[in-house]
């Protein structure tokens, strides 16, 4: 089997934040995202999932949620699909990296889910234990305060 996630200082989510001041640093960042994945697959094997959303703008919204028809969907029907154990033949909650290439509108739109404890919607809650949160902040934009305040680890690249 393989091993668990260590859980975050909160038994929550971890959150990291990279900010890219320019395109050429954008590639750095990319990089070490890139690198974290491959060390947690190292680590974690097939109990690693992974998903990667851009947030820009408002047309980029069926990302997080899903469609509006959907119960579940989006960003966090792959939340729940992972870390809920009775999605899991095991009974055990799964692992995630989620990377988030945000600016200061997906900043805004995905501040619930940095918040410690599980995320409630008025259709369902899920819980972000074991899931590594990766905010890749794009060049142009700067890192908010609410952002700021729930991240674990924020490089300035």
């Amino acid at each position: 089997a393989a091993p668990a996630a260590a859980p975050a200082p909160d038994g929550d989510a971890v959150k990291l934040v990279a900010t890219a001041s320019s395109d050429a640093v954008l590639a750095a960042q990319q990089r070490i995202v890139h690198a974290l994945r491959e060390y947690m697959h190292e680590r974690l094997g097939n109990a690693l999932h992974s998903k990667t959303v851009t947030l820009l703008s408002e047309q980029d919204e069926g990302e997080l949620q899903g469609q509006s028809r959907d119960i579940r969907g989006g960003l966090t029907k792959f939340i729940d699909d992972v870390t809920n154990p009775a999605a899991h033949a095991t009974g055990e909650p799964g692992s995630a990296l989620v990377v988030l290439n945000v600016n200061e509108y997906g900043q805004f739109r995905v501040r619930e889910l940095l918040e410690s404890k599980e995320s409630r919607t008025h259709r369902h809650r899920i819980s972000k234990r074991g899931v590594l949160f990766v905010l890749a902040v794009q060049p142009g934009s700067t890192v908010n305060d609410t952002t700021a305040s729930r991240s674990h680890v924020t490089l300035d690249l």
